[in-house]
């Protein structure tokens, strides 16, 4: 039996009240056995109106205590839409309100026939394990249809939802990219089982894998199905002409583009749009091998075409080509991965023929005042991309304006030189590419 003190001060100071009300507020939910009555506390004495004492015994009979509330789920450990890990076992507590007498509930796939798992019912919460294999790309509903407590109060259809990952979604931010492809490779290069894909069975992107503590064909095959999945599915144009980094020395002959891919580069992806309903390029890849893997894929109704690959191990120098005689006009960006360093550019497609010599056309006009424009070609560079220098001196040979500075592709450019804030006279342009050099004489005129 539990005692309870309840503070009797909100009786008026000079008594003669014929009746009080007390508030209780039970902490708990009765099991039906419960019953309350109000008695007097240890010390404390009661009189009548007359002085008469009362005598110690209850002020009320038993007053039973009814549970009115149904039950209910208090908590869960896992909260709901959270992803279940695909390959591992995923414990999930949910506790109830008050002690449950009966229960049903059921698990199910929205993919497979059947989930398997483990349970165990204790007074207030049920511990549920779902153990693999799960299939990727599945929402997986824990159902409760039937909860009733030790009153008979009862609770219907409670539903939990949860999430698998993509399968090969490594960094699990929804999608597959070359970032998981490079986590694949390097993984599978270091024996690390745990980034392990196939056996597998199914179709993509509901892929059930089997892991064996291996890496063979069935992992890349693997990858490859649901990176293509992806990119048929999700893969989207990215519109971005930002460049940093480095740029990559890319080579236009009349056929065929060319991309250095260096020792350097771990991984990246090599977009490219066209004109749409037109053909699609022709992209001539180095071969797949054991620590290394070229994707790619064409949606020629939407002018859109995509190169993702992956390297690990010892690398080398390769190089990618695409046949773009098809292709009237389209631009190339690209994002390369290094260790400590990201290559990001982009490049347009001009079947005008590139510069074959450095040089720097008569600036117009001259004299001028106070703008002056400055026509160059930059040619191909067998050594490898290198900075573009266009530097304004004046008469003793002092830099008054940097105009330039910076890597560019092979073509032609045009530069602007404000001078309205220097002193009228003659200056001299130098454009300087490698240990090429032109300079050209101009007249600032106020």
């Amino acid at each position: 039996m539990s005692r309870f003190l309840i503070d009797g001060n909100f009786l008026s100071e000079g008594g003669g009240d014929s009746n009080f009300r007390i508030h209780i507020e039970y902490n708990g939910t009765p099991d039906g056995n419960e019953y309350l009555s109000l008695a007097i506390a240890d010390g404390i004495t009661l009189y009548d109106d007359e002085g008469n004492q009362y005598p110690q015994i209850s002020l009320t009979s038993e007053i039973p205590l009814f549970d009115i509330l149904p039950p209910s789920i208090d908590s869960i450990s896992v909260q709901i839409d959270s992803l279940i890990v695909l390959m591992e076992s995923t414990p999930i507590t949910f506790n109830f309100n008050e002690k449950v007498d009966s229960i049903f509930f059921t698990i199910s796939s929205k993919v497979m026939d059947s989930v398997h798992f483990t349970s165990t019912l204790s007074d207030s919460s049920l511990d549920i394990i779902l153990k693999p294999p799960f299939a990727s790309y599945d929402s997986i509903s824990i159902e409760f249809s039937y909860l009733e407590d030790i009153s008979g109060l009862t609770t219907v259809d409670i539903a939990y939802t949860y999430r698998t990952p993509i399968l090969g979604d490594y960094d699990l931010d929804g999608q597959i990219t070359y970032n998981d492809m490079w986590d694949l490779v390097e993984n599978w290069e270091l024996k690390n089982y745990n980034y392990e894909l196939g056996p597998y069975e199914g179709t993509a992107p509901h892929l059930i894998s089997y892991p064996d503590s291996r890496f063979t064909i069935d992992d890349g095959m693997a990858f490859i199905q649901i990176w293509s999945w992806y990119q048929s599915n999700f893969g989207e144009i990215v519109e971005d002409s930002t460049s940093f980094g480095s740029l990559v020395n890319i080579v236009q002959s009349n056929k065929f583009l060319s991309i250095p891919i260096t020792d350097s580069i771990l991984c990246g992806q090599i977009q490219f749009v066209y004109d749409s309903m037109g053909n699609s390029p022709d992209f001539q890849l180095p071969t797949s091998k054991k620590n290394q893997l070229y994707l790619n894929n064409h949606f020629p109704e939407e002018g859109y075409s995509i190169i993702e690959f992956a390297r690990s191990g010892l690398l080398a120098n390769d190089t990618i080509k695409i046949d773009i005689s098809s292709i009237l006009k389209g631009e190339l960006t690209y994002t390369f991965k290094k260790q400590n360093d990201i290559q990001k550019g982009y490049y347009v497609i001009n079947h005008t023929p590139l510069p074959k010599k450095l040089s720097l056309y008569p600036a117009y006009p001259n004299p001028f005042n106070p703008i002056a424009t400055f026509k160059f070609d930059i040619p191909r560079n067998l050594n490898g991309s290198q900075k573009v220098h266009l530097i304004i001196y004046d008469v003793r040979g002092r830099i008054v304006d940097t105009l330039l500075k910076q890597e560019l592709m092979p073509g032609t450019y045009k530069a602007k030189w404000y001078a309205k804030h220097h002193a009228s006279g003659m200056y001299f342009a130098q454009l300087r590419y490698g240990d090429m050099i032109k300079n050209q004489k101009v007249i600032f005129l106020k």
